[in-house]
């Protein structure tokens, strides 16, 4: 499936143009593709305008991409119904090594196996990675797909842990990614069974959340509140006030946070790409699921915490002359780009340190543990997990209660306090 850039506007011939560029989902050449509006460059917030106009044409193309690929994948299988074939007869894959196989499954266009959705490039660099570094260097040199038996999957996952060298999290990470390219040769290419079958992966590790204490929460939100709204302080504000994601506030526009409008939308996040994309290492992508995609209703903090941001961006304008637009990034420049996660996290450290923030952990505190810290107050002050699952963005409260109900310490000992019969 084709990856497609963020695209911009640009003036061209008295209008505004649409201009969005893509590639073919395996990698290649980047293909510039335009469209004209109708929009006048000089009518008052015909930017605006162009710029919706830019995201509907785009999402138009993205849909149609989607289309073509699902279509071709029918075609192909029907092709292969009408020509007597059942799906799960042999085919020369099998004969392929092990490390050949893998390496085409990681990096032939496909979609991930729980989302439906295009691998991104990240996700494509870490698989290469756990094959390079948790299963060949386990799995005997040159073994075929097939001859890969429940024996070596056993020695493999043995091998990861009795090292010491790997963590639990990675050691499921190195199961899954074999699982599934296996999965792959059972459903595609005729393998008659999947080793992984009967084999259990080690249990899943309970994270260990550096949030800070619930009672320190509400100090350092008044501390936040009373410093200058740099990009830094303000994504840590809405970390903490509502568990936005960093790569969710970078991702954030004027018009997604109108204080008017009561909400914050949020539509998608900025992420890091070693691609060539309009930003270099970064790009504007999508929520990975529906859930991600939402809706966060502003309450008075909010308000406030938005509101000195988009003063404080206004007076800036004012200085140099510049014009408004609801196109601007909350926590972007002024000339209409946004800031990376990886520079809010290196600004939002400098303030985490000159407070003196530790958390649960013991480690200094980031923008991330700002989000868990948001999660466990509210449950710790009685918050429905449903709509704290649903403020954060996680698909089922199951997992809300499972990383963040009783992660604090003070708290689980103000519950045994409550309990006492002395």
């Amino acid at each position: 499936m084709r990856e497609y850039a963020g695209g911009s506007v640009r003036a061209m011939r008295g209008k505004w143009q649409c201009v969005v560029r893509y590639r073919d989902g395996g990698g290649g050449e980047w293909v510039t593709v335009t469209h004209m509006t109708d929009v006048p460059v000089g009518q008052r917030g015909g930017r605006t305008r162009a710029e919706a106009e830019l995201r509907r044409w785009r999402d138009s193309l993205l849909v149609e991409s989607a289309v073509e690929e699902v279509s071709a994948r029918y075609e192909a299988k029907i092709a292969q119904i009408e020509q007597g074939q059942s799906g799960r007869a042999a085919t020369a894959a099998l004969h392929e090594t092990f490390e050949e196989y893998a390496r085409s499954y990681v990096c032939d266009r496909r979609l991930g196996r729980s989302t439906g959705r295009p691998l991104e490039a990240s996700s494509r660099r870490g698989y290469l990675t756990i094959l390079d570094n948790q299963l060949l260097p386990y799995l005997p040199q040159g073994v075929r797909i097939d001859e890969v038996s429940t024996d070596m999957v056993e020695g493999l996952l043995y091998e990861l842990q009795a090292t010491g060298r790997y963590s639990l999290s990675t050691t499921r990470k190195a199961y899954n990614l074999l699982r599934s390219i296996l999965a792959q040769a059972c459903e595609r290419d005729g393998l008659a069974r999947n080793p992984c079958d009967g084999v259990r992966a080690p249990g899943r590790p309970k994270p260990r959340l550096n949030s800070l204490p619930v009672a320190e929460a509400d100090k350092l939100a008044s501390t936040l509140a009373g410093m200058r709204p740099t990009r830094a302080v303000t994504t840590a504000q809405l970390a903490l006030a509502c568990g936005m994601r960093v790569g969710e506030v970078a991702a954030l526009t004027m018009r997604d946070c109108d204080p008017s409008r009561n909400i914050i939308d949020v539509r998608g996040s900025i992420g890091r790409s070693n691609g060539v994309t309009e930003r270099g290492r970064s790009y504007l992508k999508a929520p990975k699921t529906d859930a991600a995609r939402r809706q966060i209703p502003m309450n008075d903090e909010l308000r406030e915490i938005v509101g000195r941001r988009r003063r404080l961006v206004r007076d800036l304008l004012d200085e140099r002359e510049l014009d408004w637009s609801d196109g601007l990034y909350l926590v972007g420049d002024l000339e209409g780009h946004w800031t990376t996660p990886d520079n809010l996290g290196k600004g939002w450290s400098s303030v985490s340190r000159s407070l003196g923030l530790v958390g649960l952990a013991g480690r200094s505190v980031g923008l991330h543990d700002l989000r868990h810290t948001f999660a466990t107050y509210a449950l710790a002050r009685g918050a429905n997990a449903k709509d704290v699952q649903a403020i954060l963005g996680h698909s089922s409260a199951q997992m809300t209660m499972d990383v963040y109900a009783s992660s604090d310490p003070s708290e689980r000992a103000g519950m045994m306090r409550a309990v006492s019969h002395r």
